[in-house]
């Protein structure tokens, strides 16, 4: 299960490092920045994509998936976390996914129509 990536410069590296990003969305930032640390070469990541056991409930119930984004530093988050977040809807564009987000890190980007499949 995909539960967290962090976005290297070339977004065409994309590495999977978190296998449960917590409950909440600080859970989940919290379990990004302990495994961003964890990392022998963490130079080239330049943010984090993650949802966590709020946004898992909603998505299995039928109500879309939020996902969180974000830079690697919390102080960049009005100026780079666009950015991230731009990488992030294009991939998910390109995917074949709709998604709903409104460019700016205040607001989370969203996959409205999220078939949850359990195996």
């Amino acid at each position: 299960m995909l539960v967290g990536v962090a976005l290297r410069r070339s977004p065409a590296n994309y590495s999977c490092h978190l296998q449960n990003a917590g409950y909440t969305q600080s859970d989940g930032f919290d379990d990004f920045r302990e495994a961003y640390c964890n990392l022998s070469d963490g130079a080239d990541i330049i943010g984090y994509c993650f949802y966590h056991g709020q946004d898992l409930e909603r998505a299995v119930a039928g109500g879309g998936l939020y996902l969180a984004f974000g830079p690697v530093n919390a102080s960049d988050e009005q100026t780079k976390g666009p950015e991230v977040g731009r990488i992030i809807v294009e991939e998910l564009r390109r995917a074949g996914f709709d998604v709903a987000w409104d460019g700016t890190f205040d607001q989370r980007i969203f996959v409205p129509r999220f078939d949850w499949k359990q195996r």
